[in-house]
């Protein structure tokens, strides 16, 4: 019986052993879970930082553009007005 005993409590014991393995291992994965979660989220973090610096340069190129689109406008509109006044100068010639 003394035999059965220990054979029993030796089981135990592996059965013991086994689980504390398998919770140690369990633990690594979950901590290298962790560790790959956060680089995805920091290399995430990085990666919109990096888009919203190009978005707000790609808004000052845009903002550059219409203004030199109104400037543009403002030199035409100047044309427009010395071209009617020369028209408006010129005597009038019979047509041909």
């Amino acid at each position: 019986m003394r035999m059965n005993l220990e054979s029993r409590v030796e089981k135990l014991e592996m059965g013991q052993e086994a689980l504390n393995h398998a919770f140690r291992d369990l633990a690594n994965v979950v901590s290298a879970t962790h560790e790959v979660v956060a680089l995805i989220l920091k290399e995430q973090q990085d990666t919109r930082k990096e888009l919203n610096e190009f978005k707000g340069e790609v808004k000052a190129q845009f903002r550059q553009i219409d203004q030199r689109f109104d400037q543009q406008d403002k030199r035409f509109d100047k044309i427009e007005e010395i071209l009617i006044q020369i028209i408006g100068r010129l005597p009038d010639q019979p047509a041909i």
